[in-house]
């Protein structure tokens, strides 16, 4: 596997750690009042990726991203 990353797995990972950080800030920063276009920008993020991931999930790229996302942790201390 070899070449460039498919667009469609692009907006997959960043959407994921674009969610991921305003998910950190909804549970853990008291001071934040997220407004209602916040929140549906976030929303339409996640409907985005859910899409894009319709498309790359079923490919080698989908594959080891997913096994990369469940690895990601026990591999980081290495």
């Amino acid at each position: 596997m070899t070449g460039p990353v498919p667009p469609d797995l692009l907006v997959v990972a960043a959407a994921f750690s674009d969610l991921q950080q305003g998910r950190h800030v909804a549970d853990y920063d008291l001071a934040k009042n997220m407004t209602r276009s916040e929140a549906k920008t976030l929303v339409d993020l996640a409907v985005d990726a859910f899409t894009s991931w319709q498309r790359v999930r079923n490919t080698a790229e989908g594959r080891v991203f997913l096994t990369m996302l469940y690895l990601w942790k026990p591999l980081q201390g290495r």
